[in-house]
């Protein structure tokens, strides 16, 4: 008898100990709202909504934590709320607890609309995105920390419909973390699908699908601090549009003011993110041991690329306040030592005519400040698109200020219009600092339609002195489909609010030739890392650098006031017209070639042609047989070896000699007189030659005869009338004049 009461008495405490470890499992259909503090009916206790279980009602709160004790939805486990009041709510946390909440089940507040209608019969559906208002998905109220994770699984979901309704609400502090793998989503205007006020106490993961729609509508909203990482890494969009595609014209034609809502950013930064902001893929696998090879706490094997989007002109990603100011602090060591990296896909697109589009921006909240650690690296896609109304890639607004701006990837502004309109890759505006721009990707800015004007980087703060380019940078224009002409400012680089000095550098990174890639000009860089910039270059009143080590560069080059340098080495390949307002311009071809195309005389200091270098001037016969050429005020130095040649811009009317250099001084070698010949039009016969005494190089140039031309004799009858005739055909001249030797 002792013994059978030793051992009652010994399993009592193990029963209690199960039935409290036990979880409350609801795996039926219940029309009655559930707490955790009297889950048992009796006492409180975790509660598990698992398949087959719902919790069904139409007002008020489905499940209530006002204890410390977790939830989670299960399997099909599902909170439905269909046709709910306004202020219905899914899971509502009282704060002070400690609590942690699973979603692998499926959390939906509904509106009374079941089906978007089209009522007047034209194609396309009508109506408000959402009725009712204040709905919430999940909410943890403000009043207090709330301790634990709230994570919403690969196979979980939560989507609200309604205006001022949010699908995850975190209200006050979270001192855990806050993850997404599933789907979170929300309808109706003024909305945010995911939306932190508090402080966040870890890192938040967003690695799920969250998707936002309805004027002013946010997919994530950031308002408290976060002292972790803020990763996104899944699909991330927002739009007040009902078609995020552009359609044909006749489709666009029968849009109506509820089509075309605008929403707001898809991501939305308003408060300072000590672990920085990353916008990330998954690591290469190298090692099939680890699970989580790049070490942020992420498995690899949830990981996939994040692609943002934003319709409409809110930002793709916008960071910064009207409220205080923010900090991006530095997401880790090396590549990571940046408090800014994209290496997903962040888009803003204006879709329809006269919409701008952003695709990440960077303060601009007058009085408040944004300040983003170790700076900003781009390895992904960045891309702004916008019909008729301006484009912008990155934008660095005023108050903003980091130290550096590296892009390894693709960054992109693209404007289609027959109306004035700028696009503009990178942007840094009156009141931002950015001191140094690292390019070794891809920045474009385009434009279809030969109006809009494009810019490259567009430094508009003065802050701006150094860039260097081992990519491409281009700014391009196409005419409209009539063919008019281009009357777009297409510029690469415009760094003319600067009055301090900016260095620009263009260079290869030295490479191994392949089959497939091959190094053609035998200077070390393979083809494909050949560096190329396409389009104007603006400087401003400093003393400013141009050092083309390597590549080709297309652009008209402005120098300004300061004592300016234009260098080309390592075979470079300088094209454009160059001006200088004071004449205080040294120019150093020491390996590479400068074709000038300008065609009046340029005022420079001092000039250097190396025995590697060539330099060939432009002429305009038509302009009273101007010349393009210099007039150097200090030492012009022609190397032995150094080419010259000359282009012409019009046909000579007869033989004429032209200056290339006038000198204070003239060093001349032994020049290469064949280059004169090589580098300038086969139409012509030029001879090149030196007047000391007056420190001049010259070229003399007479149409060549039909002997020399080795015509034949019909050829050579119809010879005069041909060369006539190039005068009235644009193209046609600009082809032969092209043609050299």
């Amino acid at each position: 008898m002792r013994i059978l009461l030793a051992t009652a008495v010994a399993i009592a405490p193990l029963l209690v100990a199960s039935q409290a470890a036990a979880d409350v499992v609801i795996n039926t259909s219940r029309t009655t709202p559930i707490r955790t503090s009297t889950a048992t009916g009796t006492g409180p206790d975790n509660i598990e909504i698992t398949t087959n279980g719902l919790v069904s009602l139409t007002t008020g709160t489905a499940v209530r934590i006002d204890s410390s004790h977790n939830v989670s939805l299960t399997g099909t486990g599902a909170i439905n709320m269909t046709n709910s009041d306004s202020g219905s709510t899914g899971i509502l946390v009282d704060p002070g607890l400690t609590t942690n909440i699973r979603i692998d089940g499926t959390i939906a507040i509904n509106d009374s609309i079941t089906d978007y209608p089209d009522t007047d019969s034209d194609g396309d559906i009508d109506g408000p995105w959402a009725t009712g208002s204040d709905r919430y998905g999940i909410r943890l109220a403000a009043g207090g920390d709330t301790t634990g994770n709230v994570i919403v699984g690969q196979s979980g979901a939560v989507t609200v419909d309604g205006n001022n309704s949010y699908a995850i609400s975190v209200e006050g502090n979270l001192i855990g973390k806050l993850e997404n793998f599933g789907l979170v989503r929300v309808f109706g205007d003024n909305s945010v699908a995911i939306r932190t006020l508090g402080t966040v106490t870890g890192p938040i993961n967003l690695l799920g699908t969250v998707n936002a729609r309805g004027a002013n509508t946010i997919g994530v909203s950031i308002g408290g601090d976060v002292t972790g990482r803020l990763t996104l890494q899944g699909a991330i969009d927002s739009s007040g549009y009902r078609y995020t595609t552009r359609g044909t014209d006749e489709f666009i034609g029968k849009l109506e003011p509820d089509d075309l809502l605008q929403g707001g950013p898809a991501v939305l930064i308003g408060a300072s993110v000590s672990g920085g902001v990353v916008v990330d893929r998954p690591p290469t696998d190298a090692d099939t041991a680890n699970a989580d090879e790049d070490g942020d706490g992420i498995a690899d094997a949830n990981e996939t690329t994040a692609t943002i989007n934003s319709y409409g002109s809110a930002a793709g990603i916008q960071v910064g306040s009207t409220a205080g100011s923010i900090t991006l602090g530095v997401a880790g060591t090396g590549d990571n030592a940046y408090g800014f990296i994209n290496r997903g896909s962040v888009t803003g697109q204006g879709v329809y005519d006269g919409i701008t589009a952003s695709a990440v921006v960077f303060g601009g909240n007058a009085g408040q400040t944004v300040t983003i650690d170790g700076g900003v690296r781009n390895e992904g896609t960045i891309a702004a698109l916008a019909y008729d109304a301006n484009a912008t890639g990155v934008r660095f607004g005023e108050g903003s200020t980091t130290a550096q701006f590296y892009n390894g990837g693709t960054l992109t502004a693209g404007v289609s219009s027959d109306v004035a309109a700028v696009g503009t890759s990178l942007q840094i505006d009156v009141g931002a600092n950015l001191p140094s721009v690292n390019n070794n990707g891809n920045i474009l800015a385009s434009t279809g339609g030969g109006v809009a004007d494009v810019y490259g980087i567009r430094d508009l703060s003065g802050t701006l002195t150094s860039i260097t380019n081992t990519g491409s940078i281009q700014a391009v224009a196409t005419a409209n489909a009539d063919g008019d002409a281009i009357t777009s400012q297409r510029v690469a680089i415009d760094v003319s609010a600067n009055t301090t000095g900016v260095t620009v550098l263009q260079n290869g990174i030295a490479s191994t030739p392949t089959s497939a890639d091959p190094d053609s000009d035998g200077d070390g860089v393979t083809n494909s890392n050949e560096p190329v910039m396409i389009g104007d270059v603006r400087f401003g009143s400093g003393s400013d650098t141009l050092d083309v080590r390597n590549g080709y560069l297309q652009g008209d080059i402005s120098f300004g006031a300061g004592a300016d340098v234009l260098s080309i080495s390592g075979g470079g390949l300088v094209r454009g017209a160059l001006s200088d307002t004071d004449g205080d311009l040294s120019i150093d071809v020491s390996n590479g070639t400068l074709e000038t195309h300008q065609t009046t005389t340029l005022n420079v200091s001092s000039l250097n042609v190396g025995a590697d270098g060539e330099l060939i001037v432009t002429i305009d016969p038509a302009a009273n047989n101007s010349s393009g050429g210099l007039n150097v005020a200090g030492a012009a130095t022609l190397a032995t070896g150094a080419g010259l040649g000359v282009r012409f811009n019009s046909l000579l009317d007869g033989p004429a000699r032209f200056d290339l250099i006038n000198a204070g001084t003239l060093n001349a070698g032994a020049i290469d007189m064949d280059s004169f010949q090589e580098n300038s039009p086969y139409l012509y016969v030029i001879e090149g030659g030196i007047d000391a005494a007056n420190n001049t190089v010259y070229e003399d140039v007479r149409q060549r005869t039909t002997d020399e031309a080795g015509l034949i004799s019909v050829e050579a009858s119809m010879y005069d009338a041909f060369y006539s005739s190039l005068s009235r055909d644009a193209d046609m001249r600009a082809a032969f004049l092209a043609q050299l030797g």
